[in-house]
């Protein structure tokens, strides 16, 4: 069985203002490797947002790809939303 992913309301990606997006590159996150149902998870760590990929659009549904640096695995994989958890958000404040 298909996982429906909800619609988002998606920011311009040249646009300097705040993502709107559910991480942030640099973000610590968690992640989750699943079986291809989706419904088993094989394998988790933790590791940092690196880029997003545009939006992709399908005709019910948009999802958005993350690339994540997995520390337990040393390499870089992609995930959707509905695979990570945001652990620390990165301070967007300079004076931090």
């Amino acid at each position: 069985m298909c996982k429906k992913m909800g619609t988002k309301n998606i920011p311009d990606l040249e646009s300097k203002e705040t993502s709107t997006f559910a991480f942030n590159k640099g973000d610590y996150v968690k992640w989750y490797l699943t079986d291809p149902h989706g419904d088993i998870v094989m394998r988790a760590g933790t590791g940092i947002v690196l880029e997003t990929m545009p939006p992709t659009y399908l005709s019910d549904y948009t999802f958005i790809q993350y690339k994540i640096w997995c520390t337990d695995l040393y390499e870089e994989l992609w995930f959707t939303e509905e695979e990570l958890v945001l652990l620390a958000r990165v301070s967007t404040n300079p004076t931090l």
